[in-house]
């Protein structure tokens, strides 16, 4: 089930809420039983056959961090056995066609692929189990029961695409007994931050989807213009989009009193790629750090070591995105930049903060459109692309695309329709100018505390009903294919 869609905003969302505030003034225990129940139900509500998947994954990393927490014998056994287990589970749903299609063109075999639909959110659910079979492992989740561990998985906000929670966060929460009581600020609130989280996705980030489908489907029509707005315009609807998730997450989280993590803090302000991964995609970056970072050794053995070390989670971070080699040279490529970095930080640190930012930016948005290319020749192609034709020259069909029907409408009320059109890659830099201008100017929506009046009301109103009425063409969220 997709938070925007119809279904979800005017159906599931009022009937989850009621049902467990009802529930919780009889037993909190029902409550949150109703509450998996219904976080089960938006897992399958389009494919069922992914129940068993995710309820078997449960059962046995609980069953694994029982073990765990009650045994003092073979610990580090079960520890390796649960974590294979996950691991496996990631290999066999997202990479195994990978291996056969490798294994059938270098040996020229003939393996039949296997066709295995990706699960969705297991990238996240799984990593989340890792973490807390290996808390297990230290002592820090005695006490915790079956049914809270359940929900402190499958809680519908953060199931399908984060952020990528800890044990410790969500579920003392759900043993505070103030938090099982509706609260009218919580739930407001919640709602503002969902709203603007839904505006990201359906209004900016989708119109921006349409111009960069079109640019990937028609790379060899595209001129060096072309191909840097299709590349800045990939970069901000995947903020948007992932961003945009994000919000929603975290303000369906305060509707039910759970406070979820902030997964995103302004990354489009970095101004370098240390900093970029400071504040992008946080949860992940928080989980390949205590994970995976510190047990390889951290920064405690030498820089030589702390490059590799670097170099080997920003390839693991690859790996986890996806079964392409786009993905692991996207990891290899940020890792690369960011050892770069550290090595030469006194004189980087030197260069004017704008022209810093500049880099960082285009950085950014050359290696993200590894993301949306089919493979490594497309990507090649597309940086082709940047060294031909005429850079004043724009693809007519493309800046078409650019010019929505609300932007045009807008255009001719300032009276500039003509001027765009005729100076055609004013099209696609204006609204890319301004989308980008805000995101440097705003700080993220789930870092802030919204104030309840009437301002705020009628305009997280404007922007619902302007959100409901582009529900009729729905698309799902990118990171659901990571």
């Amino acid at each position: 089930m997709l938070f925007n869609s119809y279904v979800f905003i005017f159906a599931f969302l009022p009937c989850c809420l009621l049902g467990y505030y009802s529930l919780n003034n009889k037993d909190d225990h029902l409550g949150k039983l109703f509450l998996i129940v219904m976080s089960l139900v938006f897992y399958a509500y389009n494919r069922p056959s992914y129940l068993p998947i995710i309820i078997s994954s449960v059962l046995i990393n609980y069953a694994a961090s029982r073990v765990l927490t009650k045994c003092q014998r073979n610990r580090k056994l079960v520890l390796a056995l649960a974590i294979t287990f996950n691991v496996g589970l990631i290999v066999y749903y997202k990479y195994l066609d990978f291996f056969i299609w490798n294994l059938n063109t270098a040996f020229r075999a003939h393996i039949p692929y296997l066709n295995v639909i990706l699960p969705l959110g297991i990238s996240f659910f799984t990593f989340q189990q890792i973490s807390y079979v290996v808390d297990s492992y230290h002592g820090q989740t005695e006490g915790y029961g079956f049914i809270e561990y359940a929900l402190y998985v499958v809680f519908f906000p953060q199931l399908v695409a984060g952020p990528i929670v800890l044990h410790s966060e969500i579920i003392p929460q759900l043993r505070d007994s103030e938090k099982w009581k509706f609260n009218t600020d919580s739930c407001i609130q919640g709602i503002f931050l969902f709203v603007r989280g839904l505006f990201k996705k359906m209004i900016l980030a989708d119109a921006l989807g349409v111009c960069v489908d079109w640019g990937y489907g028609n790379i060899s029509e595209l001129t060096a213009l072309d191909a840097v707005f299709i590349m800045i315009s990939f970069c901000i609807q995947l903020y948007l989009d992932f961003s945009g998730y994000s919000d929603m997450a975290i303000g369906l989280g305060r509707m039910f009193n759970i406070s979820l993590p902030n997964n995103f803090n302004s990354p489009l302000k970095s101004l370098g790629i240390i900093e970029f991964w400071k504040r992008w995609h946080i949860t992940l970056n928080r989980f390949l750090t205590t994970y995976v970072y510190y047990p390889l050794g951290g920064n405690r053995k030498g820089k030589l070591r702390t490059y590799l070390n670097i170099l080997i989670v920003f390839m693991i971070s690859g790996l986890w995105h996806g079964a392409n080699y786009t993905f692991w040279l996207w990891g290899l490529l940020h890792g690369i930049l960011n050892v770069i970095e550290r090595i030469g930080n006194r004189y980087i640190n030197r260069i004017p903060k704008a022209i810093r930012w500049f880099g960082t930016f285009i950085a950014v948005s050359a290696l993200f459109s590894l993301f949306r290319a089919s493979g490594i020749k497309q990507y090649i192609l597309l940086l082709k692309r940047l060294t031909h034709g005429n850079w004043w020259s724009c693809s007519p069909a493309l800046m078409e695309l650019y010019r929505t029907p609300f932007l045009s409408m807008l255009y001719k009320g300032l009276r500039i329709y003509s001027i765009v059109v005729q100076v055609s890659w004013l099209s696609a830099l204006l609204p890319l100018a301004c989308i980008l201008l805000f995101l440097l100017i705003l700080n993220c929506n789930s870092l802030k505390e919204f104030s309840i009046n009437m301002g705020s009301i009628a305009f997280t109103a404007l922007l619902l009903v302007w959100c409901i009425c582009s529900l009729n063409h729905v698309s799902s969220f990118l990171y659901f294919n990571f």
